[in-house]
């Protein structure tokens, strides 16, 4: 998977958010998007994922020398963010059945273990609204990690999680993003910065 952004920029009300960001992303590659609250590194992966629209500039996206254009380009992205909602309404189970419907989960996983991989077997009847904030995250993070897309974007993933699901959750970032291009948004959190061999500061395109 390769993302080539070209002069992207962003702005509301006139505010600048950031500008002239041209770089090229490449798997396998990890990398950090740094900047404190507000700086404007969710605003960016919201568009790297489609989720928005520059108000300048262009992104093209590749797979295997295959230029991918943007109404598929949900099939080849796994996200998990703040904004990434989850049906609530459904029991563990039932949100994993209707997830892997559209994606396929990645090599060696079967959907059906997900709930004791991620600690979860013994709620996986309960809706995810009953869940604690930090199962919901482990929930979405799970999904996302464990979906086959050769794109992974993660925005502060580790946010709700204690010190132990950090860890677990940093392990299975290594083990199933080995030959991905992984995207994460971080506030310096040393767990996330840990995992990524690459960075690049919101702050810089500012100016």
């Amino acid at each position: 998977m390769r993302i080539q952004t070209h002069n992207i920029a962003q702005q509301f009300n006139r505010e600048v958010i950031f500008k002239n960001i041209t770089l090229e992303m490449s798997a396998p590659e990890t990398v950090a998007i740094l900047g404190g609250n507000g700086s404007g590194k969710s605003t960016f992966l919201r568009i790297l994922s489609g989720k928005s629209m520059p108000a300048h500039g262009s992104i093209t996206y590749s797979h295997n020398e295959i230029e991918i254009p943007q109404e598929k380009l949900y099939g080849y992205i796994s996200l998990c963010a703040p904004y990434s909602a989850i049906y609530e309404q459904f029991t563990l189970e039932e949100l994993i059945r209707f997830h892997f419907k559209f994606k396929n989960p990645v090599q060696g996983i079967k959907a059906s273990n997900i709930p004791e991989l991620l600690s979860l077997e013994k709620h996986k009847s309960k809706t995810i609204e009953k869940y604690s904030s930090g199962m919901k995250q482990r929930v979405k993070l799970g999904l996302a990690i464990l979906s086959n897309t050769p794109l992974l974007l993660l925005d502060e993933p580790f946010s709700n999680l204690d010190e132990t699901n950090q860890q677990f959750m940093s392990s299975l970032i290594t083990e199933h993003g080995k030959n991905r291009l992984t995207i994460i948004c971080t506030n310096h959190l040393a767990n996330e910065l840990k995992l990524c061999n690459r960075r690049i500061n919101i702050e810089d395109y500012k100016k």
